[in-house]
């Protein structure tokens, strides 16, 4: 059934309809469609697939006191019916009951950093189309919010022209992709001299030191539960490390834990999965997670033993994945989000999204809005940041 606030947008000579999906069932139903979507559009992003938000809202989503997820997800479709584009956004209420409450509209994925790129899936023939006519629903609803946060809108392009007027964008999100042609020893050849002598370094510092090695890439899912278990050994003991580049650990809770291993099953269940594992000597010394979508390989998180750290296993581990995936005739790598070394030298390709904010009309979202940027500056201030690290200190280590 369309929402009240459904809107009519005429671009490209082809009426476009957007459709306001707020209940769990409906978002099941759309499953097929939405995947559909993604081959159609050749979404290479894990993130914005229908495997990812169907993990995501049944095993991250709030609903308590302080804070409740509700979904207000977007479909835009041609006249014929056509599912060109979805917006998956949640309205977050905080606190989540009572008369005084911020209500903030956002992409699924507020969470730690788990969701690392978020945004909607349009397709690329009527991204302006699309964007136009999600900004014209969400203005006809805008009593319903008080701001909403965009992502995932590719800097420079037409869409972040077509929403210049009505969002401020206040940042801007980089990854890095490789271009996997014609094959690896030609591939290895184009490489930085720096590059060339590290991963050298690599191979020959085991080989010295008497350590054998060996890779293997988990895609049955029978294997999957054990494989994961050893991710997530590997990413915790990365994370303890201090006297380096600091990660968090970003699956400690059981909660982000079962959504991995959901999301996996997923993926692993489409022929989607791959578990990227290192061995020296016989001995699990790495291991990273990657998605296959659209002829491409999303590195996604990854952990080390770091009894093995002076030998740079993480990036023994990604050249073999590298070697893996044009053994698999796959086009691309996709090294993921941020602008780390460990990343640009490779000499990647530079993709950037941006992310903005849109204020509802209304005073109360004004107001609103203010409060809350006051409250996340005070909770982000220098201060704050160390009351908590000093809190985290003292708890119990898992």
């Amino acid at each position: 059934m369309t929402n009240p606030c459904s809107s009519i947008e005429r671009r490209d000579d082809e009426p476009v309809f957007v459709e306001s999906l707020t209940k769990e069932e409906q978002l099941f139903a759309l499953e097929p469609e939405w995947t559909a979507l993604e081959h159609a559009a050749g979404n290479t992003l894990p993130f914005r697939t229908a495997a990812w938000t169907l993990a995501w809202w049944q095993h991250l989503r709030q609903h308590r006191a302080a804070v409740r997820d509700s979904l207000a997800i977007r479909t835009i479709r041609t006249e014929g019916g056509r599912l060109i584009g979805v917006a998956p956004l949640l309205c977050t209420e905080r606190p989540g009951v009572g008369l005084i409450r911020t209500r903030r509209l956002a992409f699924i994925g507020a969470d730690p950093n788990v969701t690392e790129l978020r945004g909607p899936l349009f397709h690329p023939d009527h991204q302006v189309a699309c964007v136009t006519a999600l900004a014209t629903d969400l203005r006809r609803c805008s009593s319903e919010w008080d701001w909403m946060v965009w992502s995932g809108i590719p800097s420079g392009g037409p869409a972040e022209a077509a929403l210049s007027e009505v969002v401020t964008w206040q940042r801007s999100v980089p990854y890095y992709t490789l271009t996997l042609e014609p094959d690896w020893e030609q591939f290895r050849g184009k490489l930085g001299r720096n590059i060339k002598e590290s991963l050298r370094k690599c191979y020959n510092s085991l080989k010295r030191d008497g350590f054998l090695l060996s890779f293997e890439v988990v895609t049955d899912q029978n294997k999957l539960d054990a494989a994961l278990a050893d991710f997530f050994r590997l990413h915790a003991a990365r994370a303890c490390l201090r006297d380096t580049v600091v990660h968090a650990d970003l699956f400690g809770q059981e909660s982000f834990r079962r959504f991995l291993r959901d999301v996996c099953g997923r993926f692993a269940a489409l022929g989607a999965l791959r578990v990227y594992r290192l061995f020296v000597s016989g001995r699990l010394a790495a291991s990273r997670i990657g998605f296959v979508l659209g002829g491409s390989v999303y590195f996604y998180y990854s952990g080390y033993d770091p009894e093995f750290r002076q030998y740079s296993v993480m990036t023994t581990t990604t050249v073999e994945a590298i070697k893996s995936a044009f053994a698999e005739g796959i086009g691309s790598v996709n090294l993921s989000t941020g602008n780390d070394v460990s990343k640009t030298r490779w000499s990647p390709v530079e993709h950037v999204e941006r992310e903005g904010v849109t204020t509802a009309s209304h005073r109360r979202a004004r107001l609103t809005r203010h409060a809350y940027s006051l409250v996340e500056r005070a909770f982000k201030s220098p201060q704050v940041s160390h009351l908590r690290e000093r809190f985290a200190a003292r708890r119990p280590s898992r």
